[in-house]
């Protein structure tokens, strides 16, 4: 990928997002035959990212709580302080509303792609 000669990307994942993301595909595709698939897709997408434990963050979360819209929010911005990410990328418009006021750069998709001369 020319982004990873360019400038490294590396994808991180806090604990709560992953454990969601089980929760979801085991409640909506309940006996569905891809079901073990999505898993092991998941499994694949984790081993190539940073999960970051929930004891990392846990502390920020509360915090974080009080300044989202929706403080089911709150982990994964808890997880990019405890990170010092550099980027927040995401398509849920109650994080995109945070932008410029929270100390950290939150993009859409298309925007960083843009950004790493993918897009």
């Amino acid at each position: 990928m020319d982004a990873g000669r360019r400038r490294r990307v590396t994808l991180i994942l806090a604990e709560d997002v992953v454990e969601e993301i089980r929760t979801v595909l085991r409640r909506s595709f309940r006996g569905h035959p891809a079901l073990r698939t999505a898993f092991r897709l998941l499994e694949i997408l984790c081993s190539r990212s940073e999960v970051v434990p929930r004891a990392q963050y846990a502390d920020r979360v509360a915090v974080w709580a009080e300044r989202v819209r929706d403080r089911k929010d709150a982990p994964i911005l808890a997880c990019a302080e405890s990170v010092a990410a550099d980027r927040l990328v995401s398509g849920d418009d109650d994080i995109l509303a945070l932008r410029g006021n929270v100390g950290l750069r939150i993009l859409r998709t298309r925007e960083l792609l843009q950004e790493i001369g993918e897009g």
